[in-house]
């Protein structure tokens, strides 16, 4: 509801597979994903989405925030929003991912 109150089309999964294949046969400016989700975690499907498009913004909403690098330490993350969130943090890290867009 944050979202499409401030004007966003959003897509939905019910996991971490559903999420890659939503992925897949979408188009995207950014995902959000959760860190523990069935099927595959949020880290496992910022690294599929990586290897598709390296380029598109991924924030991470995790109440595990601390664990948010990859392999060599490079995060594959645009943003982390920590749990419990608030529509101003969620309004933060996608207004930061459409400066990484804009950059691009």
């Amino acid at each position: 509801m944050y979202f499409t109150d401030d004007g966003h089309t959003v897509g939905t999964a019910r996991d971490g597979e559903d999420g890659l294949q939503a992925f897949i046969h979408g188009e995207w400016d950014v995902v959000l994903t959760d860190r523990v989700m069935p099927h595959r975690s949020g880290d496992q499907l910022a690294a599929e989405i990586r290897k598709i498009d390296p380029s598109i913004p991924i924030i991470l909403v995790t109440g595990f925030a601390d664990l948010t690098s990859g392999a060599a330490g490079k995060s594959p993350f645009a943003s982390v929003v920590r749990k419990p969130f608030t529509r101003e943090s969620l309004r933060a890290a996608i207004a930061h991912a459409a400066h990484l867009l804009a950059a691009c």
